[in-house]
């Protein structure tokens, strides 16, 4: 997974503030599978992983109960 983008402040895509943010994130191959499927499924082609129901970002103030409810959807 690369790092090459960042929410700023007002919610839009925007690049990383410094040259050491940009980064390669090895992953396992399963979970690269899993993000695939996730993507194809969702259709967020735009490079969210979470996004709200209706495909906006999720704001960082929130991601926690969001974080906490996709875990509770995955183990049920």
């Amino acid at each position: 997974m690369t790092v090459e983008r960042q929410l700023d402040e007002g919610q839009a895509i925007a690049p990383l503030k410094t040259a050491s943010s940009y980064r390669t994130v090895p992953l396992p191959d399963v979970v690269s599978v899993a993000l695939a499927d996730h993507v194809g499924r969702t259709g967020r082609y735009n490079g969210l992983v979470f996004a709200t129901a209706i495909g906006l970002p999720v704001k960082r103030n929130t991601f926690a109960k969001t974080w906490r409810a996709a875990v509770e959807r995955c183990r049920a």
